[in-house]
């Protein structure tokens, strides 16, 4: 059965005292203890008169607690709404008002973003961190009974993902239970997950690669999930890898380039006799596989799988990964997409090729060049999204009546 909660319960009967969200320095959540707060937070929203299809939102940096309110939404049948923390008081209060958000979770940080009289449908606004209602014009009633977990089908809204199209005008992807727990399936196939592995996060949960595979694949299969308290500087991230050493990291394409530029090249050309071995093959794969024990050490030594995706990778940069011996990881989609539609495993990347098709998934150039065989990517599957919500017709500009996502790629 392809909906979060039954994967979920299935993930915490299997490993209750395996950790599952934890911030670095402290604060770990088992399995078990998860199952606990989710139960606890949903009584909460069941209380202030959530249910089935209502929009529950949540503004925040990563935390333990942001995926104990996703799920906890998820198992009332509601949907949850993630918000980008960067995101302006205009597009916040936007993207609220679209959704007709009920509940807004929010972070300490981001609360002056918020202006609750600006909000038509918003009754309750609640501190993520410490999981309290700040304000509400609804009577809270306890006795609403929480289910674990209502009934929930794989057709059901699971996520509404705000994203910007060419336009620039902000657009809501609605992805069912069964557009999210198919693409987990197919990026567990590129990169399986277990009990022993432990996930350092840094990109934002409110991004569907994130969110996807950075969560839910983890959460599905036993995995630990850490998450920093300030952004992943060098002085912050640095100790960070040293103490989780992570088996498994999700990044984007300037993650690794600043990497390359700012340490690896920089330190080869700062001596003359380097910088002009470096110009010969032989001895550049030499210095690149040099180079790849350091990094690899600098990531705690135990890394087996470093995702890039969200952008074309730098074609120097990642010639230096693949000679390095670096388990780097290419992927491409879309949040249309949840997000997944290609990729491939560490060791086996060709240069700039985002890797196969992922399994159960269509591709087609559509309209080829007769002359470049360039056209515009279409794909078909279980993870393309139900629609764009309230946009009939901008929905109907990218899905075709027979179910191909046109990816403007």
């Amino acid at each position: 059965m392809l909906t979060i909660p039954y994967l979920l319960q299935k993930s915490i009967d299997a490993n209750r005292q395996h950790t599952a969200l934890s911030y670095v320095e402290e604060g770990a959540l088992t399995y078990g203890s998860l199952e606990l707060k989710i139960q606890e937070t949903g009584q909460l929203l069941a209380s202030l008169g959530v249910g089935k299809n209502d929009k529950v939102a949540l503004l925040s940096q990563n935390m333990p607690n942001w995926g104990v309110v996703y799920f906890a939404a998820l198992t009332l049948g509601a949907v949850a709404v993630p918000l980008l923390p960067d995101f302006s008081p205009v597009e916040i209060e936007n993207i609220l008002n679209h959704s007709e958000a009920r509940v807004l979770f929010v972070s300490e940080s981001l609360r002056a973003k918020v202006d609750l009289t600006a909000l038509q449908t918003v009754h309750s606004l609640i501190a993520i961190e410490e999981l309290e209602v700040l304000q509400s014009s609804v009577v809270r009633t306890e006795a609403v009974p929480y289910m674990w977990p209502a009934e929930v089908q794989e057709t059901d809204l699971a996520t509404l993902i705000y994203t910007s199209g060419t336009t620039g005008k902000s657009k809501g992807v609605m992805l069912s239970h069964k557009n999210l727990c198919s693409n987990v399936l197919q990026g567990g196939n590129i990169q399986s997950m277990s009990p022993n592995d432990r996930l350092l996060s840094i990109l934002p949960l409110s991004h569907t690669y994130e969110n996807t595979l950075g969560f839910l694949l983890p959460m599905f299969n036993g995995a630990a999930v850490y998450y920093l308290k300030k952004l992943p500087t060098p002085a912050v991230l640095l100790p960070a890898l040293e103490k989780v050493k992570p088996t498994i990291m999700l990044s984007v394409p300037l993650v690794i380039e600043k990497i390359y530029y700012n340490r690896v090249l920089a330190t080869i050309q700062k001596k003359k006799l380097a910088k002009i071995m470096y110009a010969i093959p032989v001895f550049r794969k030499l210095i690149h596989r040099s180079a790849g024990k350091k990094l690899m050490a600098t990531f705690g030594g135990k890394l087996i799988f470093f995702g890039i995706g969200g952008a074309k990778l730098n074609k120097k940069v990642e010639q230096f990964l693949k000679e390095a011996h670096f388990p780097y990881a290419i992927g491409y989609g879309l949040t249309e997409t949840a997000p997944l539609l290609a990729g491939m495993a560490p060791g086996i990347a060709e240069l700039q090729s985002t890797g196969p098709v992922v399994k159960d998934v269509e591709i087609q150039i559509h309209n080829p060049n007769p002359k470049t065989g360039e056209g515009e990517i279409w794909a078909k599957g279980p993870n393309v999204m139900m629609g764009y919500y309230k946009e009939p017709v901008l929905t109907q500009e990218v899905l075709t009546t027979d179910g191909w996502f046109k990816t403007g790629d």
